[in-house]
């Protein structure tokens, strides 16, 4: 059975809250079908209150929004947002093992 990699990060180029949401634009197109929910996990930001696992509405090829009730902040460094392929889905509650294919390594968190 062949092992299913996940893809690299895409760089988010500007992040702000609206209204009890975020608003992201990538910097490159994200390949999410638009107007569509996909479970993302937002990495590398700051204020971390923009970090975490989101399920995020796609709004165009490049852009998406999510909920988020308090206003974080201007973001001070900018992230990446991951669609994580979880090979340990349904047997850990708590973990992700994610297998990144670009350089062939494993990632386990927490």
């Amino acid at each position: 059975m062949p092992l299913i990699g996940s893809q690299d990060g895409i760089h988010v180029q500007s992040i702000d809250w609206v209204n009890g949401r975020a608003i992201a634009t990538c910097d490159i197109p994200h390949n999410f079908r638009v107007g569509t929910l996909v479970n993302a996990t937002l990495r590398g930001f700051s204020p971390d209150a923009y970090n975490g696992a989101h399920q995020v509405f796609i709004t165009s090829p490049n852009t998406f929004t999510y909920e988020l009730s308090n206003d974080p902040g201007t973001a001070s460094l900018l992230g990446y947002i991951y669609y994580d392929i979880n090979l340990s889905a349904g047997y850990f509650s708590n973990s992700n093992l994610v297998y990144r294919a670009s350089n062939q390594t494993f990632e386990v968190n927490p």
